[in-house]
C-alpha cells in the first residue's frame, strides 16, 4: 500500500497566553465558537505544580489572555477539559471540569463556570466550583479521574468521570465440592465504573449532583474505564457516553477482555434510560467521542481510539505495531466494524492520544469529522508531530492516502491534541491546541480545510496566511437597525447572495449581487420586528462561502 501524501501546514503555530515555559502537561481540552466576525477559541492544560489553566483567544492569533484556577492549599488540580457557548441571546459562558485531589491523596471531579465580559475580553469565576459524585466511605475511598464535559448550542451540557475504588472483599465459595458453610477468603478487589451527568451553561445540574452510574454494575471481575461523552443537537437531544469494558471472562481459563462500549440516554431524563447501547469487541485505549451536528441524526457519533500490538516476526525478532482506529454510529446504525485512520504505511510508526471533532458549518460539511493524534517519524516530521485526517460515515474522505500535519514547528515532539469544530459556521473549521515539548509551550491555531486532503490553513485560498483576514466587516457590530457589509473579495470572485440566519437556521434576510455597492460594500436594513440578539451571515461567491457572526442590540 502507497504511504499516505503528507500535507504540510498552510497556518502559524500561535502561543496562547500563559502557555509560554510550561511543563509537566498531562491534559489538554479546547472549545471554538462564532464571535462576531471573528471566533472565540477557550483552552485549558493541567501543568507541574498541580495548576490548571483557562486561556483563551479572539481570532487566529489575536488577542489571549489567560487566569490560573483557584486552588485552597494542599490542593491540586488535574484533567481539566472546557465547554464554551451562549448561555442567551448576549451571554458567553464557558464550564470547565477538572480533578481536585486534596492532602488525603484521592481526586473528585468538580465543575466550574466563568462568563464572557465582551468590553474586557476576560472571563471570570460566576461561582465557586462545584463538586460532583462521591467520594466513598471510610475503607472504600473513591479515586475520580478522566473527567470529560461536552456542550451543544443550546447551552446544554453532558459530564462524564470515573471513580475508582480499591478495598478487601470477603468471597465464600460454596460448591458441590465445597458444600454449605463452604469457605472464605479475603482478596483486594478494584471497583471503576463510569458516572454521568447532565446540566447547562446557566449552572444546573440535572438529577443529583452525585451523578448517574452510566456502565455497568459493579462486578468482581469487571471495570469500566476510560470514559467519555458527547450531547447532541436537535429537538431530541441524547447523552452519548463510551468508554472501555475491562472484564475477565469466568468460564474455562479466566482470560482478560477488552470492549469498546457505548450508551445512550435522552437529555433531560431522571432517572436516565437507556435507548441504545452497542460494544466492539477486542478494543482497549483511550476512547473521545463527538456527536453529530445533524439535529435529525441525533443519536449519530463517531470515536476516536489508539491501538497497539506486537509480534516475534522470524529473522527479524519483536516488532511493534501502532494505529488510529474509528468506530461509529451513523444514520441510526452502529458501525459493526472499525475503520483505520492510519495505513500500513505507518503501522510501525508510533500513533497516540486520538481526539475528534465533527467539522463546523454542518450545512455544507454534513457528516464530515476530523481524527487528530500524535504520531512519530512520518514524512515531513520529526519525533512526535499532530496529524489529522477527515472522514465521514467512518470512511477516509475522499478515498485516497492523504493526511495533513497540523503543527508548523516540527522541531522536538508535538503532542497531547485536542479539537472542536462543530459550533463553527466555518465549513470544515476547526480549533486545535496542543503541547510543544520542544518550545515547552502550548500551541493553538484554527484552520479551514480538510484534514488529508489539503494544507491546512486559515483561508480559503492556498498559502500562509497570519493573522487571518476576515471576508466581511460589518460596521456597526453590534447594530440597531442598520448594518453595512464590506466584502474582502478576491480577483475574479463575484457574490452570488447574502443569507443571514439566526442560531438555529432559520432564514431573516437574503441579499444577491445586485445590491452590491462598487463590487465590495452592501446595506442591510432589517424589518422593525426582527429581535435583539445573535445571527449568522453567511457570504456565497462563486469561489468560497464564509460566515460570520452578527449581533442586533
Amino acid at each position: 500500500m502507497l504511504a499516505q501524501t503528507p500535507y504540510d501546514p498552510s497556518t502559524d503555530d500561535y502561543e496562547p497566553d500563559g502557555g509560554k515555559a510550561v511543563s509537566g502537561v498531562v491534559n489538554t481540552g479546547t472549545d471554538i465558537m462564532d464571535y462576531y466576525g471573528k471566533t472565540l477559541q477557550v483552552m485549558t492544560w493541567d501543568q507541574a505544580g498541580g495548576d490548571v489553566v483557562l486561556s483563551w483567544a479572539v481570532g487566529n492569533g489575536g488577542t489571549s489572555k489567560h487566569l490560573v484556577v483557584k486552588k485552597n492549599p494542599g490542593e491540586k488540580l488535574s484533567d481539566p477539559d472546557v465547554v464554551v457557548g451562549f448561555n442567551g441571546p448576549n451571554r458567553i459562558v464557558a464550564a470547565m471540569v477538572y480533578i481536585v485531589t486534596g492532602t488525603n491523596g484521592y481526586g473528585r471531579t468538580h465543575i466550574e463556570r466563568y462568563e464572557w465580559d465582551p468590553g474586557a475580553e476576560t472571563f471570570s469565576a460566576i461561582q465557586p466550583r462545584v463538586a460532583l459524585g462521591s467520594v466513598g466511605v471510610t475503607g472504600a475511598l473513591r479515586d475520580h479521574s478522566h473527567p470529560n464535559i461536552d456542550g451543544n448550542s443550546r447551552g446544554n451540557l453532558g459530564i462524564v468521570w470515573q471513580e475508582t475504588t480499591s478495598e478487601e472483599a470477603r468471597v465464600t465459595v460454596v460448591s458441590p465440592s465445597y458444600p454449605t458453610p463452604g469457605f472464605s477468603y479475603t482478596q483486594q478487589v478494584t471497583f471503576s465504573q463510569a458516572y454521568g451527568a447532565y446540566g447547562t451553561l446557566s449552572g444546573s445540574i440535572g438529577c443529583s449532583l452525585r451523578g448517574t452510574l452510566v456502565s455497568g454494575e459493579p462486578s468482581l471481575l469487571e471495570q469500566s474505564l476510560n470514559p467519555d461523552v458527547a450531547i447532541s443537537e436537535g429537538q431530541n437531544q441524547f447523552l452519548s457516553y463510551t468508554y472501555i469494558r475491562h472484564f475477565v471472562d469466568a468460564t474455562g481459563n479466566y482470560s482478560i477482555h477488552d470492549n469498546l462500549a457505548v450508551k445512550q440516554y435522552p437529555f433531560d431524563r431522571c432517572p436516565y434510560t437507556e435507548v441504545a447501547s452497542y460494544e466492539w469487541g477486542g478494543v482497549s485505549g483511550t476512547p473521545r467521542i463527538a456527536a453529530s451536528g445533524n439535529p435529525q441524526l441525533s443519536q449519530d457519533v463517531e470515536i476516536a481510539i489508539n491501538w497497539a500490538s506486537g509480534a516475534c516476526v522470524p529473522r527479524v525478532g519483536p516488532v511493534s505495531y501502532y494505529g488510529i482506529l474509528n468506530f461509529g454510529k451513523s444514520q441510526g446504525t452502529f458501525r459493526p466494524a472499525g475503520t483505520s485512520v492510519t495505513n500500513n504505511a505507518y503501522i510501525n510508526n508510533p500513533a497516540a492520544q486520538p481526539v475528534v471533532a465533527y467539522y463546523g458549518n454542518y450545512g455544507e460539511t454534513k457528516d464530515s469529522y476530523i481524527i487528530t493524534w500524535a504520531g512519530a517519524d512520518y514524512e515531513t516530521g520529526q519525533a512526535y508531530d499532530i496529524w489529522g485526517r477527515t472522514l465521514r460515515n467512518g470512511d477516509l474522505e475522499p478515498t485516497g492516502q492523504g493526511l495533513s500535519r497540523v503543527n508548523m514547528r516540527i522541531d522536538g515532539n508535538q503532542v497531547i491534541p485536542s479539537v472542536a469544530g462543530r459550533h463553527l459556521t466555518i465549513p470544515y473549521g476547526a480549533g486545535h491546541l496542543f503541547v510543544d515539548e520542544g518550545n515547552a509551550s502550548m500551541v493553538y491555531k484554527m484552520t479551514r480545510a480538510q484534514a488529508g486532503i489539503d494544507h491546512l490553513r486559515t483561508a480559503s485560498q492556498p498559502g500562509r496566511i497570519t493573522p487571518e483576514a476576515s471576508p466581511i466587516d460589518m460596521y456597526p457590530n453590534p447594530f440597531t437597525a442598520t448594518v453595512d457589509f464590506r466584502l474582502a473579495l478576491q480577483p475574479n470572485e463575484k457574490i452570488s447572495q447574502i443569507i443571514i440566519t439566526d442560531l438555529v437556521g432559520r432564514e431573516q434576510g437574503r441579499l444577491t449581487g445586485k445590491d452590491v455597492i462598487d463590487g465590495q460594500l452592501v446595506h442591510w436594513k432589517p424589518g422593525a420586528k426582527l429581535p435583539s440578539g445573535n445571527y449568522v451571515v453567511k457570504m456565497i461567491t462563486n469561489q468560497r462561502t464564509e460566515s460570520r457572526m452578527l449581533k442586533k442590540e
